[in-house]
C-alpha cells in the first residue's frame, strides 16, 4: 500500500511538471507579485526581456505577449487565457539583479540572458535598445518620424535645426548640444507605446503629441 502511494505521488508530480511544460495550468500559483519583482527587466544588452507589474500583469517582449502573472514561492508563472505560456524560478540579489533558472515554455531560451536588471540600473549614458528607433505619434501620425533616437546616442526631432546627443538616466532623457542642455523629457514604454511627459524647451512638444509608437520606416 505504501509503495503504491509513493508511485502515485511520483506520477502526480511528473504529470504536473509536464502540464506546465505543455502550457496547461497544472500548478496553482496564487501569490501576489512582490515590489522587488515588479518592473521592466533588461538583458545584458539592455534590451527589454519581460515586464511584471505589481497588479499581476506580464509582458514577454520576444513574443509581444500580454499575460497574467502569479507566484508560487520563487516560481513565476505567465498565463494566457488560463494556460501557462512560461515559468521560471527566480532569485534577486542585493544589487537588484534577477537570476533566472528552470525556465520552461517561453522562458526556456530567455533564461540564457540571465541575470537581468531593471531600467533604473542601466548605466547612465547607455541608450536602452527599446528607445532606439523612429517614433511616430499615434494620433495623426506624420509621414516622417516625430523623433528618432539612434544607437550612437543621437536624437533628431522634427522641426529642430540639427541632431543632438542624448543622455539617458533611468526614465529621463536629456537632449544636449555638446554640453548645452536643449531640453528634457521623461518616458514610459509599455507594450510598445511610449508616453512622454515633462517635456521642456526643445522637447516640450513631445509631451503634447504623446503617445508614440516605433516604426521601421
Amino acid at each position: 500500500m505504501t509503495r503504491n502511494l509513493f508511485r502515485l505521488g511520483v506520477v502526480s508530480l511528473a504529470l504536473s511538471y509536464m502540464a506546465v511544460a505543455a502550457g496547461c495550468g497544472g500548478i496553482e500559483a496564487s501569490g501576489k507579485v512582490t515590489a522587488e519583482l515588479a518592473g521592466k527587466w533588461y538583458d545584458k544588452n539592455y534590451e527589454l526581456a519581460f515586464e511584471i507589474t505589481q497588479t499581476g500583469e506580464g509582458y514577454i517582449a520576444a513574443k509581444k505577449l500580454h499575460c497574467t502573472v502569479t507566484l508560487s514561492g520563487n516560481f513565476v508563472y505567465f498565463r494566457y487565457n488560463g494556460y501557462v505560456m512560461g515559468s521560471f524560478y527566480h532569485s534577486i540579489d542585493k544589487n537588484g539583479e534577477l537570476t533566472m533558472t528552470l525556465g520552461l515554455g517561453d522562458f526556456k531560451d530567455i533564461q540564457s540572458s540571465s541575470p537581468f536588471i531593471k531600467s533604473d540600473a542601466i548605466p547612465q549614458g547607455v541608450v536602452p535598445i527599446e528607445l532606439i528607433g523612429k517614433w511616430y505619434a499615434i494620433t495623426n501620425p506624420p509621414s516622417t518620424p516625430n523623433f528618432e533616437i539612434t544607437a550612437a546616442g543621437m536624437i533628431t526631432i522634427s522641426g529642430a535645426a540639427s541632431a543632438y546627443s542624448v543622455n539617458v538616466s533611468g526614465n529621463n532623457v536629456s537632449v544636449l548640444d555638446d554640453s548645452v542642455l536643449k531640453g528634457t523629457f521623461a518616458y514610459l514604454i509599455r507594450y510598445g507605446e511610449m508616453t512622454v511627459t515633462n517635456g521642456t524647451a526643445l522637447c516640450e512638444g513631445l509631451s503634447v503629441l504623446s503617445p508614440f509608437v516605433k516604426k521601421n520606416s
